[in-house]
Protein backbone atom coordinates (compact mmCIF):
# COMPACT_ATOMS: atom_id res chain seq x y z
CA UNK A 1 0.00 0.00 0.00
CA UNK A 2 1.40 3.28 -0.69
CA UNK A 3 1.98 5.63 1.69
CA UNK A 4 -0.10 8.13 0.92
CA UNK A 5 -3.54 5.62 0.40
CA UNK A 6 -2.02 4.41 4.02
CA UNK A 7 -3.13 7.62 5.18
CA UNK A 8 -5.73 7.98 3.50
CA UNK A 9 -7.32 5.03 4.72
CA UNK A 10 -6.43 5.97 8.02
CA UNK A 11 -8.52 9.11 7.76
CA UNK A 12 -11.24 7.53 6.54
CA UNK A 13 -11.42 4.34 9.35
CA UNK A 14 -11.10 7.54 11.87
CA UNK A 15 -14.06 9.18 10.74
CA UNK A 16 -16.18 6.44 8.87
CA UNK A 17 -15.11 2.56 10.27
CA UNK A 18 -15.61 0.35 13.09
CA UNK A 19 -13.21 -2.51 14.84
CA UNK A 20 -15.22 -4.69 16.20
CA UNK A 21 -15.15 -8.44 18.55
CA UNK A 22 -18.17 -10.43 18.61
CA UNK A 23 -17.91 -12.70 21.37
CA UNK A 24 -20.42 -15.65 21.88
CA UNK A 25 -20.92 -18.97 23.23
CA UNK A 26 -21.04 -22.01 20.57
CA UNK A 27 -23.03 -24.85 20.78
CA UNK A 28 -20.49 -27.80 20.00
CA UNK A 29 -21.69 -31.19 18.17
CA UNK A 30 -23.78 -33.76 20.64
CA UNK A 31 -20.87 -35.71 22.25
CA UNK A 32 -18.25 -33.45 22.82
CA UNK A 33 -17.55 -32.82 26.09
CA UNK A 34 -15.54 -30.12 27.29
CA UNK A 35 -13.42 -30.46 30.76
CA UNK A 36 -16.75 -28.79 32.62
CA UNK A 37 -19.14 -31.49 30.52
CA UNK A 38 -20.67 -28.83 28.74
CA UNK A 39 -21.36 -28.51 24.87
CA UNK A 40 -20.47 -25.04 24.62
CA UNK A 41 -17.30 -23.20 23.47
CA UNK A 42 -15.89 -19.24 23.51
CA UNK A 43 -16.25 -18.23 19.77
CA UNK A 44 -15.24 -15.00 18.39
CA UNK A 45 -15.70 -12.89 15.04
CA UNK A 46 -13.15 -10.06 14.62
CA UNK A 47 -14.11 -7.23 11.53
CA UNK A 48 -13.41 -4.28 10.34
CA UNK A 49 -15.76 -2.13 8.67
CA UNK A 50 -16.37 1.29 6.50
CA UNK A 51 -19.98 2.07 5.99
CA UNK A 52 -20.55 5.11 3.62
CA UNK A 53 -23.34 6.41 1.13
CA UNK A 54 -20.20 6.75 -1.65
CA UNK A 55 -19.83 3.83 -3.80
CA UNK A 56 -16.86 5.25 -5.45
CA UNK A 57 -15.54 5.70 -1.53
CA UNK A 58 -15.93 2.11 -0.71
CA UNK A 59 -14.38 0.94 -3.81
CA UNK A 60 -11.47 2.98 -3.45
CA UNK A 61 -11.05 0.93 0.29
CA UNK A 62 -11.50 -2.62 -1.90
CA UNK A 63 -8.92 -1.64 -4.51
CA UNK A 64 -6.28 0.05 -2.01
CA UNK A 65 -6.49 -2.62 0.85
CA UNK A 66 -6.33 -5.73 -1.48
CA UNK A 67 -8.31 -7.91 0.78
CA UNK A 68 -10.87 -10.04 0.62
CA UNK A 69 -13.95 -8.22 1.64
CA UNK A 70 -17.70 -8.05 1.64
CA UNK A 71 -19.39 -4.85 0.16
CA UNK A 72 -23.07 -4.77 0.96
CA UNK A 73 -25.99 -2.46 -0.47
CA UNK A 74 -28.53 -1.47 1.65
CA UNK A 75 -31.20 1.14 0.38
CA UNK A 76 -32.98 3.45 3.58
CA UNK A 77 -36.16 5.21 3.32
CA UNK A 78 -35.56 8.85 3.27
CA UNK A 79 -32.01 8.19 3.33
CA UNK A 80 -30.28 6.91 0.20
CA UNK A 81 -27.88 4.01 0.00
CA UNK A 82 -25.74 2.89 2.21
CA UNK A 83 -22.27 1.00 1.00
CA UNK A 84 -20.53 -1.43 3.72
CA UNK A 85 -16.71 -2.69 2.99
CA UNK A 86 -15.68 -5.30 6.07
CA UNK A 87 -13.14 -7.59 6.31
CA UNK A 88 -13.26 -10.61 8.56
CA UNK A 89 -10.27 -12.69 7.83
CA UNK A 90 -7.69 -11.87 10.79
CA UNK A 91 -4.48 -11.66 8.49
CA UNK A 92 -5.81 -9.22 6.72
CA UNK A 93 -7.31 -6.95 9.59
CA UNK A 94 -3.56 -7.43 11.06
CA UNK A 95 -1.55 -6.35 7.82
CA UNK A 96 -4.42 -2.91 7.73
CA UNK A 97 -3.79 -1.81 10.99
CA UNK A 98 -0.04 -2.41 10.78
CA UNK A 99 0.00 -0.57 7.85
CA UNK A 100 -2.08 2.19 8.68
CA UNK A 101 -1.84 3.09 12.81
CA UNK A 102 0.80 5.07 13.06
CA UNK A 103 -1.50 7.62 11.25
CA UNK A 104 -4.60 6.69 13.24
CA UNK A 105 -6.13 9.31 15.63
CA UNK A 106 -9.82 8.54 17.04
CA UNK A 107 -9.69 4.77 16.33
CA UNK A 108 -5.80 4.52 17.34
CA UNK A 109 -6.56 2.33 21.04
CA UNK A 110 -8.86 0.36 19.34
CA UNK A 111 -6.24 -0.77 16.61
CA UNK A 112 -3.80 -1.63 19.42
CA UNK A 113 -6.63 -3.33 20.93
CA UNK A 114 -7.39 -5.56 17.91
CA UNK A 115 -3.77 -6.03 16.81
CA UNK A 116 -3.38 -7.77 20.68
CA UNK A 117 -6.38 -10.05 20.26
CA UNK A 118 -5.40 -11.05 16.86
CA UNK A 119 -1.75 -12.15 18.33
CA UNK A 120 -3.63 -14.28 21.28
CA UNK A 121 -5.96 -15.83 19.21
CA UNK A 122 -2.93 -17.04 17.16
CA UNK A 123 -1.02 -18.51 19.59
CA UNK A 124 -1.35 -22.22 19.57
CA UNK A 125 -3.90 -24.25 17.98
CA UNK A 126 -7.06 -25.19 18.48
CA UNK A 127 -8.30 -24.87 21.92
CA UNK A 128 -6.86 -22.11 23.94
CA UNK A 129 -5.59 -22.23 27.74
CA UNK A 130 -8.07 -20.62 30.49
CA UNK A 131 -5.87 -17.85 30.35
CA UNK A 132 -5.71 -17.17 27.29
CA UNK A 133 -9.40 -17.30 26.92
CA UNK A 134 -9.70 -14.88 29.44
CA UNK A 135 -7.49 -12.51 27.60
CA UNK A 136 -9.48 -12.77 24.51
CA UNK A 137 -12.83 -11.68 26.85
CA UNK A 138 -10.99 -8.91 28.13
CA UNK A 139 -9.66 -7.78 24.81
CA UNK A 140 -13.03 -8.09 23.78
CA UNK A 141 -14.50 -6.17 26.00
CA UNK A 142 -12.20 -3.28 26.28
CA UNK A 143 -12.69 -2.54 22.73
CA UNK A 144 -16.48 -2.80 23.10
CA UNK A 145 -15.89 -0.13 25.84
CA UNK A 146 -14.02 1.89 23.11
CA UNK A 147 -16.49 1.84 20.82
CA UNK A 148 -19.27 3.26 22.81
CA UNK A 149 -17.33 5.79 24.74
CA UNK A 150 -14.99 8.50 23.25
CA UNK A 151 -11.68 8.30 24.45
CA UNK A 152 -9.28 11.92 24.82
Amino acid sequence: MKEIDKVWLAAIIDGEGCLSISHFQKTQPSGYLDKNNTCTSEAFVTSLSISNNCKELIDKVAEITGAKTKITVTKRKGRGTNYRWKVSANDDILRILEDIEKYLIAKHQQSIVMREFIEVRKQGLGRKTEEQLAKLIELADELSSLNHFAVN
